[in-house]
């Protein structure tokens, strides 16, 4: 019944502001016709007056002032073509909104943001704890292993700690993603990747490639 009565509202609404254009249409012709009727006899006086040296001169100057006000008046549209303009004017327009991914909560907007940091500060604190590389592989000539040795624990631990984070979101937050597997997988991609790069900083740098990370997250 509701939906009803507002199509019924629309549709008279629709047919008053139709109305109303046409009547301005009507309007614009009428004085479009009157001014060209005004013209004509300002002309046909100037033609006429018994002095022409005095009143033509005023008379031709009306005449044209008369003339250009008249072209400056729009053309109405007529018959069909006015109908239609009037119809498509008034028809009101109609504004769908849909949130494919509505975030009810606060904390829900802010995840990502929130994911990324986390990540990142879980390869900075790893490194702090275990060493990036084991020396003694690298002076034996197995530089490939011993960054491999020094990436693999941090990145499970980084793997575990992606698991657990969303984990918590999920539960906590009920974070509800559209695809919670490429969420997951993307979790993962990012913790191994922020693992590696700080492997990469720490080994180069040594205690100051713990404040170049920081910058980098700032």
């Amino acid at each position: 019944a509701d939906q009803a009565r507002l199509e019924l509202q629309n549709q008279l609404s629709a047919a008053a502001q139709e109305v109303e254009l046409r009547q301005v249409f009507g309007q614009g012709k009428e004085l479009k016709d009157g001014l060209d009727t005004s013209a004509a006899s300002a002309k046909e006086l100037a033609g006429q007056a018994g002095n022409p040296a005095t009143t033509g001169p005023g008379l031709e100057k009306l005449s044209r002032q008369l003339a250009q006000l008249s072209s400056a008046v729009p053309q109405a549209p007529e018959g069909r073509a006015a109908k239609e303009q009037a119809r498509l004017l008034a028809s009101p327009v109609d504004v769908t909104s849909a949130n494919l991914h509505p975030a009810h909560l606060y904390g829900r907007g802010m995840t990502p943001f929130f994911f990324s940091i986390a990540l990142w500060v879980f390869g900075l604190v790893g490194y702090l704890v275990l060493r990036p590389y084991n020396p003694r592989a690298v002076d034996e000539g197995r530089p490939a292993t011993a960054t491999l040795a020094g990436w693999l624990p941090t990145a499970l631990l980084g793997v575990l700690g992606a698991l657990v984070l969303y984990a918590v979101v999920q539960l906590g937050l009920d974070l509800d993603a559209e695809h919670p597997w490429l969420l997951v997988a993307l979790l993962v991609v990012a913790a191994l990747s922020f693992v590696a790069l700080a492997q990469f900083f720490r080994a180069l740098l040594g205690s100051t490639g713990d404040l170049v990370l920081l910058v980098l997250l700032m």
